[in-house]
């Protein structure tokens, strides 16, 4: 697990423990609020592998046929995929 993957976990289990968390418990909304916040977390490691990979040498290009060879998804919907995985954080959570 990389620093921020350990970071981003330390940061989520804070995230559970705050006021408004309890409040959330207290009201019922706590399990929809923790699967946010956890798909959060989820998409930030997903994005970061990939950054990873493009930084490690490989070309994004060869990601997408390597992900379209083992899964047999359409190429042009991994791109997709991958280019919103670029926009989802920018666009749907703040960063506090």
């Amino acid at each position: 697990m990389t620093k921020l993957a350990k970071k981003l976990t330390k940061e989520v289990a804070a995230e559970l423990e705050t006021p408004e968390a309890f409040k959330k418990r207290l009201d019922g909304t706590f399990e929809k609020y923790e699967s946010i916040v956890l798909m959060r977390e989820e998409l930030y490691k997903l994005q970061e592998q990939v950054t990873r990979m493009v930084a490690s040498g490989m070309n994004y290009e060869t990601i997408v046929i390597l992900m379209h060879h083992h899964t047999k998804v359409p190429i042009k919907t991994i791109r997709k995929v991958l280019e919103g995985l670029r926009e989802i954080p920018e666009r749907y959570f703040s960063k506090e």
